[in-house]
């Protein structure tokens, strides 16, 4: 069936909690999955949807126009209603829809619609259809209204997108709300009730609508309960602030410049844009609220908070700290414990708000839990003597499955010794240190064991690294998932499911401060921390054979999962240094994961001053160490330094990497495959040295090199547009497009999308110098969304920059002032400088711009630069919207 183009209609859906009815289901889940899919089907088919692609229990289904694909929608929904599922079970699917016109590629689509309707369907709830303002302008029906639901922010899309719910006779109409960036329903779902915290709550809400008040602190101890009270009054004052309200969770950060990463990946900013002083150039304009939950850890956070205010004055913040930041302008608001009862007779205990929500949490593990005239003694000692902490309440109540309040009392007193010698703690966390003693005195032995060993993560882990860790804490063979299973019950772990559906382990901050101190007096610290650092170099680092591009993306998103872990174990091993013993050599396991991440993070992600730290570090630490493992690393380095344009740096460091490389490898870690690719690694970026040097004589031969020896491999094509560069500096353009085309010829045969874009863009840039502009335009508007869609910084600020030239010499000047603007924007926000050579090419492609446009010039740059680099695009490659003032107008 041929697919349609042009203007097209995209529907995305997707079966909700489908992990959880398959676990309700077992077998029988195949039944309901089969019958979800032909339903589906049926209204795809019977509306004139072509069905691009399903994997499980979704559905990419391509309509060639609005209507039909709502219908559908509303049919599918229709009889996923009426349908009779196994064991009475109902089936809620999710649908997403978006109006758009999508580039064809091979058998489907590709470019920003396609992501657009993916991510309207991923803040849907089961059972709701949303479609975007673009469709439901197109659908004039009775049968079916919209519902307004506003304007929302969705992952990686840079400007918010209004949404309509689709309503109808047999659709439900009430949902919760949307699932976006910044709304209420996307803050965390607390794990308890808010309880006895009303007044407190509606001062704090009243101080947040203060139009001069900017930074609200909570402050109090460790589980006094602030995140919980912060979530309330971000939820009670979501609808009046602005872009929305943003959490951003600090409980494994510890130094300010991954607190601005998190608050970055947060707001949404893309991974170009992560970097200072660019961050704070993308955040001036932002509005909201920002939740900054744990910061006691951080001693950079007052001046990380005072930045962020002075560059955001119109984006208001809630932090909750252990104590205040003593900022200028700080509203300090200290979060007391809950209440305690002050008699003992029934009707006093049961007003305290701490013995309610100890009720509450018991009631969850022993429904039938009442307080009673027999038990209200014993519970309200209990609450007194933690003080009336909710962490230390929730702990307690958790036990209540197996003693009786009076029972409980009894090991509480003698766990808890709160009338012991002081600590120099206060003695609010004295108590909560106590509580938490008490709960894992309460383990059995394995589960203690356990419980030790997950403190080593800094971050969530899977199960596979807990099974790794059980087992170095001598858990061999034990029933790990049962253990896991005590500890969740007992509220010393968490489990978040992955977007994949597997259980991620982790632990609230102040129980793994409590774990890793059992940690360091447990003889079996040393092999714990061998053993996960050891799991983590083999997760960086899996493999001697190259990952196709799809595999680079899901092997680099894994490696930014584990990226709070990968911290903790280069910590440790920098700690151990150098040292080792036979059978352990922290220093190669600490190149291992530090080569990884330079390779496939933090060039890739934005992490480009904590990669260069991390990699001369280690290089430091591994001065007298020599061999393929060191060079490999030397080479990540390499490609930072030449990401900063320091040219000298990196001329150095590579010489020591082809150094190390021709050195023995004592480790045994390198291949003959592997250590090929790696000369092949070096000589490319000793090439880019000479390149930057200016030595274009020294640069071919490196060039040269790379194609002479490699054949068919992803070196080959950068060989070949290297020398197409050179080709081009030399004002031979014939001869660069030439080699360009081998270039792509050569992507094409490997099926390497990376280097078929870079081929395809540096041969529409030779076409340009060809006096082919209109050729070269063509080529641009179909590459430029596929780049956008790889979120490589460089690419695409070059990109923009190299179709703005392509603009002027077409004479579509007021197009070229605004996507030129916008793109000097990104470069300046992600800090990447241009190149001397590069600023005089593109200052004198854009010249009879400027002088055709004389003052507009200006004016329409500046417009630019507070435009995305995709919105400018989609300016440039749409007659009816270019600013030329006939065709449209820059907005």
């Amino acid at each position: 069936m041929q697919l349609p183009s042009g203007t097209v209609t995209l529907l995305f859906s997707d079966m909700e909690g489908s992990t959880r009815l398959l676990a309700r289901l077992g077998s029988a889940y195949a039944t309901a999955l089969d019958l979800q899919r032909r339903l589906l089907r049926e209204a795809w088919a019977q509306h004139g949807g072509i069905e691009l692609g399903t994997e499980g229990d979704s559905f990419m289904v391509v309509f060639d126009n609005a209507p039909a694909a709502v219908t559908a929608a509303v049919a599918a929904q229709r009889r996923l209603a009426e349908a009779d599922w196994p064991s009475g079970e109902r089936v809620a699917v999710r649908i997403g829809i978006h109006t758009g016109a999508p580039m064809r590629h091979r058998d489907g689509y590709v470019g920003m619609d396609v992501h657009r309707a993916a991510r309207v369907a991923s803040v849907a709830h089961g059972g709701q259809v949303l479609v975007t303002d673009a469709t439901a302008r197109l659908v004039k029906s009775t049968e079916v209204g919209f519902k307004d639901l506003g304007a929302h922010t969705l992952k990686d899309l840079p400007l918010p997108e209004h949404l309509f719910q689709v309503t109808g006779q047999g659709l439900a109409r009430e949902f919760p709300a949307v699932r976006s960036l910044g709304s209420a329903s996307s803050l965390p779902v607390p794990a308890t009730p808010l309880v006895g915290r009303d007044v407190e709550l509606a001062r704090l809400v009243g101080l947040l609508e203060e139009d001069d008040i900017r930074l609200v602190t909570l402050t109090g101890p460790g589980g006094c309960g602030k995140t919980r009270l912060a979530l309330a009054a971000a939820a009670d004052v979501a609808a009046s602030n602005g872009d929305g309200i943003f959490f951003v969770p600090l409980e494994a950060v510890t130094s300010g410049e991954v607190m601005w990463t998190s608050i970055a990946t947060a707001l949404g900013v893309p991974p170009e844009g992560r970097i200072l002083p660019g961050l704070l150039d993308h955040l001036a304009g932002r509005t909201g609220l920002l939740v900054l939950d744990n910061l006691e850890q951080l001693p950079d956070a007052s001046d990380v908070v005072w930045q962020l205010q002075g560059a955001a004055p119109s984006l208001r913040v809630l932090a909750t700290s252990r104590h205040a930041l003593h900022v200028p302008g700080e509203q300090e608001h200290p979060v007391a414990p809950l209440a305690l009862p002050d008699e003992v007779d029934l009707a006093t205990v049961a007003a305290s708000a701490a013995v309610q929500l100890f009720v509450r949490q018991a009631q969850r593990v022993r429904p039938a839990f009442r307080l009673t005239t027999d038990n209200a003694a014993a519970v309200a000692q209990i609450c007194s003597q933690l003080d009336g902490l909710p962490l230390a309440l929730e702990l307690a109540a958790a036990r209540l499955r197996l003693l009786s309040p009076q029972a409980l009392l009894t090991r509480l007193d003698q766990a808890l010794n709160l009338g012991g010698q002081a600590t120099g703690r206060a003695a609010r966390q004295q108590s909560l240190r106590q509580a938490i003693q008490w709960s894992y005195d309460l383990l059995a032995p394995d589960e203690q064991r356990l419980f030790r060993g997950l403190a080593v993560f800094a971050g969530t882990a899977d199960l596979e690294a807990v099974e790794v860790v059980a087992r170095a804490v001598g858990l061999e063979g034990a029933d790990v998932e049962g253990l896991l299973e005590s500890l969740l019950a007992a509220s010393l772990v968490t489990a978040a499911e992955t977007g994949e559906g597997e259980p991620r382990i982790g632990m609230l901050r102040t129980i793994r401060t409590f774990a890793l101190e059992r940690l360091r007096e447990d003889e079996a610290e040393e092999a714990v921390r061998w053993a996960a650092a050891s799991y983590l170099a083999v997760l960086a680092d899996p493999s001697d054979r190259p990952l196709e591009a799809e595999a680079r993306g899901r092997h680099r998103a894994r490696l930014q999962l584990e990226h709070d872990n990968f911290r903790q174990a280069m910590d440790w091993l920098q700690d151990r240094g150098g040292a080792h013993r036979a059978d352990q050599d922290p220093l190669t396991l600490h190149l291992r994961i530090v080569g990884s991440l330079a390779h496939a993070v933090y060039a890739a992600l934005g992490y480009y001053d904590e990669g260069r730290r991390r990699c001369e570090r280690v290089l430091e630490l591994a001065e007298d160490k020599r061999g393929p493992l060191v060079g490999w690393c030397q080479l990540g380095l390499t490609a930072l330094y030449l990401h900063g344009f320091d040219v000298e740096a990196a001329a150095e460091m590579v010489q020591r990497a082809r150094r190390s490389l021709a050195e023995p490898d004592p480790e045994g870690w390198v291949t003959a495959d592997r250590l090929e690719r790696l000369w092949e690694d070096a000589l490319l970026a000793s090439a880019q040295v000479e390149l930057g040097r200016g030595d274009l004589d020294a640069a071919q031969r490196e060039y040269q090199q790379v194609v002479d020896r490699s054949s068919g491999s992803r070196a080959m094509v950068s060989g070949l547009l290297g020398l197409a560069v050179l080709e081009a500096m030399r004002d031979q353009p014939e001869a660069a497009y030439e080699l360009e085309s081998r270039a792509v010829t050569a992507s094409r045969r490997l099926g390497d999308l990376d280097s078929l874009l870079r081929a395809q863009h540096n041969a529409a840039v030779s076409l340009r110098e060809l006096g082919r502009a209109e050729e070269a335009r063509e080529q641009m508007v179909a590459l430029l969304p596929r780049l956008l869609t790889q979120r490589d910084p460089e690419a695409i600020v070059t990109g923009a920059e190299d179709y703005t030239a392509v603009l002027s010499d077409l004479g579509e000047y007021p197009a070229a002032a605004v996507l030129f603007g916008a793109a000097e924007a990104l470069r300046k926000r992600v800090g990447i400088p241009r190149p001397p050579v590069q600023t005089a090419e593109l200052e004198e492609s854009l010249a009879r711009a400027q002088s055709s446009l004389g003052e507009r010039w200006d004016e329409l740059v500046d417009r630019g630069r507070g435009m995305s680099v995709e919105d400018a695009l989609g300016l440039a490659a749409v007659p009816a919207a270019r600013p030329d003032g006939e065709g449209g107008s820059a907005r």
